[in-house]
């Protein structure tokens, strides 16, 4: 394992931002908010995966049906019909 050593002066010239606190709830709501939209995006795949599934196992109503009742589930809009 290599172990990486920066200089005094060299830690002298780093900037460090001072990031105000209404900024910084603003960017962990944005990175809180990334984290649940990708969580959220593997599900629809899965939904989508199992739909088509579903469709070439029985019919395209029923798999329809069941991807807007797992959409609904997640709060997201349905497909039309």
């Amino acid at each position: 394992m290599a172990y990486y050593s920066i200089a005094q002066a060299d830690m002298a010239d780093i900037f460090i931002p001072i990031i105000l606190l209404p900024e910084q709830e603003r960017i962990v709501q944005n990175v809180n908010s990334s984290f649940e939209l990708k969580f959220k995006s593997k599900q629809v795949l899965e939904s989508a995966k199992t739909g088509v599934e579903k469709a070439i196992e029985t019919d395209e109503a029923t798999a329809t049906a069941w991807i807007n009742q797992q959409l609904a589930t997640l709060g997201i809009n349905c497909l039309d019909e």
